[in-house]
């Protein structure tokens, strides 16, 4: 797991605005070009506009989601139910099929880089679990060419268990939380550029154990090119560098922040969206939004 590395600054998070969603989860949420939101719980997609402490909702579509991304040209890119990318336009707001196609596999999850290269994590059609079939993931271009699939290491054993979240950094990693088993327990694996395994981070023992297991459910990359990782059900951020090695984790709940789902940086430096969830048997229905200012990584 590699030792705690120190940093010039402490890690301080603050809470700059708090939303209140009309949906149980912020499973995915991406940022749009002009500074609205998409936010997801899987079922129901919306494009939601955060003025003062409110969100105003500018559109919805019902549509089952298992990933998305926003393009450099403002297209919201989306896995759904097939081996094709839906896609809407970030101009007209029209929902399509995109050029990106996985076929024969289908994509979990999206990832678009910097330079406009899609990143999907995908598997063999059927159920997630029990472990079945080909797991993988797969780098494309701008034109949908498939250009490389990572999806065993050089002793031909297979990486990756079910991709759940994918950054890259600006070194060329890609950094993957691969989920291990059906109660989201997991890893992060980050991989460079030819497909090897630089780095797999299971957790920290001063914040994970056997009753408080590592569940990564996000990541996300950091203007500084550090990555940051969303536990679960202990409210921890783990802060990563590019290569995979912790720097320092910190515990959202101590400012009242709990079940951390979905991250995404704003252009505005060192501003965070961070989307929850709410407890199974939680009176609370809506999922809360914070926007929050987070400083030293």
């Amino acid at each position: 797991m590699g030792s705690v590395q120190l940093v010039s600054n402490a890690v301080n998070v603050r809470i700059v605005k708090q939303f209140q969603t009309d949906i149980s989860r912020v499973f995915f949420l991406s940022l749009c070009s002009e500074n609205s939101l998409w936010i997801t719980d899987n079922n129901v997609l919306q494009k939601v506009n955060p003025v003062e402490h409110k969100l105003t909702v500018e559109s919805i579509f019902n549509i089952e989601v298992y990933g998305m991304a926003v393009t450099p040209t403002g297209d919201l890119l989306l896995a759904v139910d097939g081996s094709v990318l839906k896609q809407i336009s970030g101009k007209t707001g029209e929902l399509a099929d995109s050029i990106y196609n996985a076929h024969p596999l289908h994509p979990y999850v999206v990832h678009v880089t910097k330079d406009g290269k899609v990143i999907v994590g995908v598997k063999s059609r059927g159920k997630a679990w029990p472990v079945t079939g080909r797991r993988a993931i797969i780098v494309m271009n701008q034109k949908g060419e498939h250009e490389t699939i990572y999806e065993h290491d050089k002793n031909n054993t297979r990486i990756f268990t079910f991709v759940k979240s994918i950054t890259s950094t600006d070194n060329g990693n890609i950094c993957v939380v691969d989920k291990l088993s059906e109660d989201t327990r997991g890893r992060i694996v980050v991989l460079n550029r030819d497909g090897d395994i630089l780095q797999i981070y299971t957790g920290h023992h001063e914040v994970n154990n056997e009753n408080k297991p590592f569940k990564p459910v996000n990541i996300v990359t950091t203007p500084s090119d550090n990555i940051i990782v969303a536990d679960l059900n202990i409210y921890i951020l783990h802060i990563l560098n590019n290569c995979g090695h912790l720097i320092k984790h910190y515990n959202i709940g101590d400012i009242g922040i709990s079940s951390p789902y979905s991250l995404c940086f704003t252009k505005t430096a060192g501003q965070l969206y961070i989307g929850c969830t709410t407890k199974v048997g939680s009176s609370e229905k809506p999922a809360k939004l914070y926007e929050v200012h987070i400083t030293g990584c």
